[in-house]
């Protein structure tokens, strides 16, 4: 993986190979996409079956001055939600930028050695494109940001040996007067939504001649990325995406997890429940990259144990929807396009809705598509 071409003598091509990124708050997902050869490849980071083998965990360790993906003695979680809130701390930038090596360093490495025939004699054009949530992506200081830590990345993948705390510091150091071609990438970062929808706006399904204003939802572990956006054909063939509203906040599976954990706390210790019941459970609740599955109700967290609510109060799961998940998706999102008068409600009637995310998966988020479809109070 420190490597980025394998050909030797003369090329018999040259062609375009793009690393796409998703640096989730829970796992990182990577693609790797030939156009010529009209292929991607998803990059698999362990043995397990189905989607888990292409997920890992966004957990970084460092031993001494050296960053590992497996071990260390110190461990850190937490990689990008940290960055996003103090996004000036040197030190959350140079545990990004390790993590981001290392996974750029594992993803060209398994490319280049499971498809080595395709390659040996091809010059590879290499591109870096990260996803950024959209609302940030807008903010124009933290989109170079991340374009900055993630060239330095690129860099600090192809060092020989440990990639260490003193290695990326050089290299955040030079970074202002970089010189892209010289490294050899050309770095974008992306809306995350964009990339999201980018395979059904190249399918047959998409009709270029509807209006193509669509609502997406992208539940991850930390949070809901939710906008409302119109496709429409840019230059050269390409896609513009024109953003009317976009929304990041806390309302992710962790989040929905730590809600849950905060009511059945308190519950339990109403209910003078044996203290280590309750160690136990808020020994999870700060766990932002769990590999296990997120129960689709409350009351799934126990066998054996009933919570019975008085008649009109909400359950932490409603709560939760309610208060959060469908104020941020239906109101901050949705409706607020027509408060703002960006568009008239006639053109809200009938959007598509997507939603992406592994927290799309839960039949918990799931309802979002039923209770945007009966709107309280609308007709259009």
């Amino acid at each position: 993986g420190r490597a980025t071409q394998i050909q030797f003598g003369r090329p018999d091509d040259e062609r375009e190979v793009v690393i796409g990124l998703d640096f989730g708050t829970s796992c990182v997902k990577v693609v790797i996409g030939d156009s010529a050869l009209g292929k991607a490849f998803a990059v698999p980071f362990c043995k397990a079956e189905g989607i888990t083998r292409f997920l890992l965990p966004s957990r970084l360790c460092q031993t001494g001055r050296a960053f590992s993906l497996e071990s260390g003695t110190h461990p850190y979680r937490d990689l990008k939600l940290s960055l996003l809130a103090n996004p000036t701390d040197l030190v959350l930038q140079q545990r990004v930028v390790a993590f981001l090596a290392l996974i750029i360093r594992r993803a060209r490495g398994w490319l280049l050695m499971e498809h080595n025939a395709t390659y040996k004699q091809t010059a590879i054009a290499w591109k870096l494109a990260v996803g950024l949530p959209t609302a940030q992506h807008h903010q124009s200081p933290l989109s170079e940001l991340f374009e900055r830590l993630s060239h330095a990345a690129w860099l600090a993948a192809g060092e020989a040996g440990d990639i260490t705390d003193t290695t990326i510091e050089t290299l955040l150091a030079a970074e202002s007067k970089r010189d892209e071609t010289a490294a050899g990438v050309e770095v974008t970062v992306v809306p995350e939504i964009a990339a999201q929808i980018y395979g059904f706006v190249a399918s047959n399904s998409f009709d270029k001649q509807a209006p193509n204003i669509y609502l997406m939802a992208d539940v991850g572990s930390g949070t809901v990325d939710s906008s409302l956006f119109r496709v429409k054909q840019g230059k050269g063939g390409r896609w513009d995406f024109e953003f009317y509203t976009s929304v990041v906040e806390p309302n992710g599976v962790s989040n929905l997890h730590r809600h849950r954990v905060n009511w059945w706390s308190d519950a339990l210790a109403k209910a003078r429940a044996p203290q280590h019941l309750i160690a136990n459970l808020e020994q999870t609740k700060l766990i932002t990259d769990q590999q296990f599955s997120t129960p689709d109700s409350y009351s799934d967290y126990f066998s054996g144990v009933e919570a019975k609510l008085p008649s009109g109060v909400k359950s932490p799961d409603e709560e939760f929807f309610n208060l959060r998940v469908l104020a941020q998706v239906q109101g901050k999102t949705l409706w607020r396009t027509w408060k703002d008068n960006l568009l008239p409600q006639s053109s809200l009637a009938n959007v598509p809705f997507f939603m992406c995310g592994g927290g799309g998966r839960m039949s918990y988020y799931q309802q979002l598509e039923r209770r945007l479809s009966s709107m309280t109070g609308y007709t259009w």
